[in-house]
C-alpha cells in the first residue's frame, strides 16, 4: 500500500508544462499602429533578428493563427523580444468570372514586407501567389454575400508557404 501511495505522489511530481505566456500586448492599438506604421525601405538579405511577428496590414492585427505555427524560437512571449515584423497584405487579382453570381474569380499574392524593429527599416519584400479560384462552386446565401463583401471568390491563399518562407529565412 504505502508502495502504491509513493508511486502515486512521485507520478505527480514530474516536470508541468509551464503557464502559456501573457499575449494580450499583442492586441494594443498604440503598438499596432506604431508597427504598422511607414518605414524607409533599404534592401539586404533577409535575416530574422530577435523573434518574428506577423501582423496583417490592412487590418492592423497580429495574425495570431499563423504565429501559434511557428517554432516556439521564433514566436514572442513580450514585446521587448519583437526584432523582426512581417507585414502580410492580399493584392486580389481578378482572373475570372462566375458570370450567374455576378461574382469574380480572384487569384491571391501575399506580399510580404520584413522590417527591423531597431533599425526602423523595411528590408525585404516578397510576394507568393496563391491557386487559382475553384471553375464552378455552389453557395449559400449567407456564403455569396460574404462573397460580395469581399470582392469575390478566392483560390487557397498561399499562407503555407509564407509560413516555410519565413521559418526557413536566416537568424541573427
Amino acid at each position: 500500500m504505502r508502495r502504491a501511495l509513493l508511486l502515486l505522489a512521485l507520478a505527480g511530481c514530474g516536470k508541468s508544462e509551464p503557464p502559456p505566456p501573457d499575449l494580450s500586448w499583442m492586441k494594443e492599438t498604440a503598438l499596432l499602429n506604431e508597427w504598422t506604421s511607414a518605414f524607409p525601405m533599404v534592401t539586404r538579405t533577409p535575416v530574422i533578428k530577435g523573434k518574428l511577428l506577423i501582423l496583417e496590414m490592412d487590418r492592423k492585427e497580429v495574425l495570431v493563427g499563423m504565429m501559434k505555427q511557428l517554432p516556439a524560437e521564433l514566436r514572442p512571449a513580450t514585446k521587448a523580444e519583437v526584432g523582426t515584423l512581417a507585414w502580410l497584405r492580399t493584392t486580389k487579382t481578378p482572373v475570372g468570372q462566375y458570370k450567374k453570381m455576378g461574382l469574380a474569380g480572384n487569384r491571391d499574392t501575399l506580399e510580404v514586407t520584413l522590417i527591423d524593429v531597431a533599425a526602423r527599416e523595411a528590408f525585404h519584400w516578397h510576394g507568393f501567389d496563391g491557386g487559382m479560384p475553384e471553375k464552378e462552386i455552389r453557395l449559400t446565401k449567407e456564403e455569396m454575400e460574404d462573397a460580395r463583401r469581399e470582392g469575390g471568390i478566392s483560390g487557397t491563399a498561399p499562407k503555407d508557404a509564407v509560413l516555410q518562407y519565413l521559418i526557413g529565412l536566416p537568424r541573427n
